[in-house]
C-alpha cells in the first residue's frame, strides 16, 4: 500500500467554498486562498473482488457527472452497455486501484477491463486495449486523488506489458484535463463523447 501526501487549500471569498490544490490556486491569481489541510494522507491499494460495490458507486458517479444525468444504481446495473464495466468483477485480466483515507474510507478508484468487439465499451478501441474507468467521490476532488490513481493504473498497465489504455469522456466533463495531462489524446468521436487513447509503448 502506497501513501500519498497532498496539500489542499480552501478558497476564500464571496460564494466560495472549494478545496483546490496549490497548483490550481496559483493558476487563478484573482482568487484568494488559505491553507485548509496541511497534509491529506491517502493510501492506494490494489482493487479486489470485494470492491465490486464501491466500483459500482463510482461508475454511477461517472455517468451522473452532469446534473442532466440522473441514472440510478439499479438502472446502470440493468443496462448491459453500462453494467459490463463492473459485472463479474474481478476477472483474471481486470486490474485497478482504490484510494482510501488514513481511516480506510474509500474515496476514489480506477480500474481497467478488456471488452470485446461484440460487447464494446463507450471508449472501445480494440479487444486488446483495456478501457479505463476512473472516479473520485465528491468532496475529495482536486486534492491529487485522481492523479495518484491515474499514475498507478498506468504504471500497472506497463508492468503487464500492455501497449495502450483507452477511455471515453463526454463534452464539458472537467475530468478531460486529468486525462490530457496523463498523455491521452483523441482518436475517435461518437455523439457528444471523445474516445481517448494513451500509448504505453
Amino acid at each position: 500500500m502506497n501513501a500519498y501526501l497532498s496539500r489542499v487549500f480552501r478558497i476564500t471569498g464571496p460564494n466560495q467554498d472549494k478545496r483546490w490544490t496549490l497548483e490550481k490556486c496559483q493558476s487563478q491569481p484573482e482568487i484568494s486562498f488559505e491553507l485548509d489541510l496541511a497534509l491529506v494522507i491517502m493510501h492506494l491499494r490494489t482493487a479486489t473482488a470485494a470492491d465490486f460495490s464501491f466500483l459500482t458507486d463510482v461508475l454511477l458517479q461517472a455517468f451522473n457527472w452532469s446534473e442532466d444525468q440522473t441514472l440510478t444504481r439499479e438502472q446502470i446495473l440493468q443496462k448491459p452497455e453500462i453494467s459490463h464495466y463492473v459485472v463479474d468483477w474481478q476477472s483474471e485480466v481486470d486490474f485497478g486501484f482504490v484510494a482510501e483515507t488514513d481511516h480506510g474510507e474509500p474515496i476514489g478508484t480506477a480500474w481497467a477491463r478488456l471488452l470485446s468487439e461484440d460487447d464494446p465499451g463507450y471508449g472501445f478501441v480494440s479487444s486488446t486495449t483495456p478501457e479505463l474507468t476512473l472516479g473520485v467521490l465528491p468532496g475529495n476532488r482536486g486534492s491529487g486523488v485522481g492523479t495518484a490513481l491515474m499514475t498507478a493504473i498506468i504504471e500497472q498497465a506497463k508492468k503487464l506489458d500492455l501497449t495502450a489504455l483507452s477511455l471515453s469522456v463526454e463534452d464539458q466533463n472537467p475530468a478531460v484535463h486529468l486525462y490530457e495531462r496523463a498523455g491521452f489524446s483523441r482518436v475517435d468521436r461518437a455523439g457528444n463523447s471523445d474516445t481517448l487513447l494513451l500509448h504505453l509503448a
